[in-house]
């Protein structure tokens, strides 16, 4: 197996509650399969991410949590410039590998995403 890169990019606007791999919504599906997204340029469907990370083929699998700066994007979040909508998780090469997260509804606390948020 190979190393995975993953990318974290700026969302577009989507409903939690309908949102699936093709649809961001009930009734509206997304441009392509798993989502649309701006890059760290504003680039919609861009290739410049917020932030990236490398998750080594030989260190997986692992249940550990992994750290990624994402600083830039919040700050656009809390400054106004752009809806807070989360952030977009995609690998640079999407040819069959695949790495699972676990979500903030996996039942497990110890397993659940989290953000931690330093102001200096």
């Amino acid at each position: 197996p190979n190393d995975t890169v993953i990318e974290i990019y700026r969302p577009v606007s989507w409903n939690p509650e309908y949102v699936s791999w093709n649809k961001k919504n009930a009734n509206v599906a997304w441009n392509n399969a798993g989502g649309n997204w701006y890059d760290k340029n504003g680039v919609f469907q861009g290739s410049t991410p917020y932030a990236t990370l490398t998750l080594k083929a030989s260190s997986l699998p692992d249940s550990r949590y992994y750290e990624l700066n994402v600083t830039d994007l919040v700050k656009e979040y809390v400054n106004g410039k752009y809806e807070n909508t989360g952030f977009l998780l995609k690998a640079r090469n999407e040819n069959g590998n695949y790495i699972a997260f676990y979500s903030a509804d996996c039942g497990n606390i110890s397993q659940v995403p989290k953000l931690s948020v330093v102001y200096k």
